[in-house]
């Protein structure tokens, strides 16, 4: 019992300092960039905007 309780003692020990040390990087470290997000894309026209588009632009059919 007496090793089971060194052992558990040891990990918990080594995970406090591995938390700081991440701890103190992260306070370090200027904060990530954040990605741009994407322009929306244009929503798509309806077919009588399109003909009366084309017809406007000279391309009657």
């Amino acid at each position: 019992m007496a090793e089971y309780r060194a052992r558990e003692e040891a990990i918990n020990k080594n995970m406090l300092r591995l938390r700081a040390l991440r701890l103190a990087h992260e306070a370090a470290s200027p904060p990530a960039r954040k990605i741009a997000k994407r322009a929306k894309p244009k929503k798509s026209e309806n077919l009588s905007q399109y003909l009366k588009r084309e017809t406007d632009a000279g391309r009657g059919t």
